[in-house]
């Protein structure tokens, strides 16, 4: 069992060890990873502490790690992260996942007996073992408004309906066909991925994941939450605050619905 992993970085030290040891730890003695981590131009620790790890990398383990020139954006990254794979699965992967038991396994074993999946998502959890219900609808302009900019003490107001667009009204332990799988953990099918086009390299950070899914859909694919495989997201969003990540998350918007069409509400 062959499987490539796609891993991008950007200031990661905090985390991106805990990553690649869960990843080695999970592993069984017949399994084999390919892993390319792309970094985006980090400024702390993370380099060295990725490469330490490439240098040992253990048994199971064939790891490199590709220094970009800057920072390329998450979808671009994973996009030059899967060129040139031939491995009949691949997995976009965020620096702060944490691997529970063995999700490659079980994910690879559900997509060979399901042709018609393209990609596949596992039960994301929090640190605590409690989900993080990252399942979600396609997003209309009002729900993306109120999550991002509704004050908290307002959000309750609307909650009927954001816990409709978080997918809160299917049990997070069923198998289902989620229209928008989130970025942070995929397992994909390779063509799949190829037929999509891979990730729009227009989307520097956010809406990506979203885009992917319908892209994969688009082309004749099911995107699943399989959550008998599990792992766990650190999830930080301290950058979502800046003003420069909210403009981010603003054009973005907009070139999603550019794209997809303007469903307001």
């Amino acid at each position: 069992m062959k499987i490539s992993v796609g891993i991008v970085t950007y200031d990661n030290a905090a985390v991106i060890g805990r990553c690649l040891e869960s990843l080695a730890a999970s592993l069984d003695s017949d399994q084999n990873v390919e892993l390319t981590v792309i970094d985006n131009g980090s400024s702390d620790d993370t380099l060295r502490i990725v490469r330490e790890f490439v240098a040992r990398a253990p048994r199971g383990i064939r790891a490199r790690v590709n220094e970009a020139s800057g920072n390329l954006g998450y979808g671009r990254a994973h996009n030059f992260a899967f060129e040139g794979v031939t491995t009949k699965y691949h997995v976009i992967c965020n620096p702060d996942i944490i691997f529970r038991g063995n999700p490659l396994r079980t994910l690879a074993e559900y997509l060979d007996n399901h042709d018609d999946v393209g990609l596949l998502a596992p039960a994301v959890l929090n640190e605590d073992l409690t989900p993080q219900h990252l399942n979600k609808r396609l997003p209309t302009v009002l729900d993306l408004f109120l999550r991002r900019f509704l004050p908290a003490p307002l959000r309750s107001l609307f909650r009927q309906r954001l816990d409709h667009y978080e997918m809160r009204d299917v049990p997070y332990d069923a198998i289902v066909d989620v229209p928008f799988v989130s970025g942070a953990f995929l397992f994909c099918r390779s063509a799949a991925l190829r037929r999509a086009g891979g990730f729009d390299p227009r989307y520097f950070l956010y809406f990506e994941d979203v885009d992917l899914s319908r892209a994969v859909r688009q082309a004749g694919f099911r995107t699943v939450c399989l959550p008998t495989a599990s792992v766990v997201h650190l999830w930080g969003q301290a950058h979502r605050r800046s003003p420069s990540m909210v403009l981010t998350f603003v054009r973005n918007g907009i070139r999603y619905f550019n794209k997809w069409g303007w469903d307001l509400a």
